[in-house]
């Protein structure tokens, strides 16, 4: 039917299993992807973000690059359902996903009747994929159907939750880099005051220490590998002078960087302690700016 012919599906998948890490590649489809069960870590280009089951995400030819992998913590099955597709209708079907859901996947209130269509499509595709071709063209429009109802049923918090352990995933990967409260805050749609409340509230430390903390964990890291001096080290974990690294780093492992490499060459163990456990510290520094 030339109704349908706007639409090709490309690839229906099912895989479950507990590790999974996938070699980084890129696709000239468009994709709907659902997380049936487990955790996974979503790169895509530059950016990282953890994402929960039950939740739906896509992607499209505009990403160059993005890999999945699974958390070490995964305790349950990671059971992964995709569609793959190309053609106008594809295109204008991702073109409304990223309309409504900006970040790029939803996390669903009610996973069920999305599970059910995610079934449906897959059988007919196994079945018979031509005979079935409007069936599954016709389900996937219901699919983004469903996605659309879930807005309205997805509290506000439960995704501004996943912005910031976006925000959180990236500093943890990149502690070194540059993060402008102001600028973070207004890309994901959120006052910076509600950001600071939010961040907090989810990783147990303000926006500013948690930037610190991160920063002296890999400093730690690479004072134990004793490869670099302490000054390019604190270059490349992002403190400008010198002083202000042996500080903060004094702050949370109770001795300076000079000092802990020493210790560590004694053999005595430092890599076991954990940043504030040295020092009996909460992790809270009174400080206004990231050095």
């Amino acid at each position: 039917m030339n109704y349908f012919r706007d639409l090709t599906v490309k690839m229906v998948t099912r895989r479950a299993f507990f590790r999974y890490n996938h070699r980084p590649f890129s696709s000239p489809w468009y994709s709907i992807e659902y997380i049936k069960s487990g955790v996974v870590k979503l790169h895509i280009d530059s950016e990282t973000v953890r994402l929960e089951a039950p939740v739906v995400f896509w992607l499209g030819p505009a990403h160059r690059r993005y890999q999945y992998e699974t958390v070490r913590e995964l305790t349950v099955p990671y059971e992964h359902l995709w569609i793959d597709f190309s053609g106008e209708r594809g295109k204008r079907i991702y073109d409304s996903l990223y309309g409504i859901f900006r970040n790029g996947f939803i996390t669903l209130p009610e996973p069920r009747p999305v599970n059910d269509v995610f079934n449906e499509i897959l059988r007919d595709f196994r079945t018979d994929k031509r005979k079935n071709h409007p069936a599954i063209v016709l389900n996937i429009e219901k699919l983004v159907y469903l996605l659309f109802k879930a807005v309205e049923k997805t509290p506000p918090r439960n995704e501004d939750r996943y912005r910031i352990m976006s925000v959180a995933e990236k500093i943890r990967v990149d502690p070194a880099g540059t993060f402008d409260l102001r600028k973070i805050a207004s890309e994901r749609d959120i006052s910076r005051a509600y950001f600071r409340k939010l961040f907090r509230e989810k990783l147990g430390q303000p926006f500013h220490d948690y930037i610190l903390f991160q920063r002296v964990t890999l400093a730690a890291e690479m004072i134990r590998a004793n490869r670099l001096r302490i000054k390019e080290i604190a270059d490349l974990c992002g403190f400008q002078e010198l002083s202000s690294f042996s500080r903060t780093f004094k702050h949370y492992f109770g001795c300076s960087p000079r000092n802990y490499l020493r210790t560590r060459q004694r053999n005595a163990g430092p890599e076991d302690i954990l940043p504030g456990q040295a020092a009996g510290k909460t992790g809270r520094i009174r400080k206004k700016t990231i050095p």
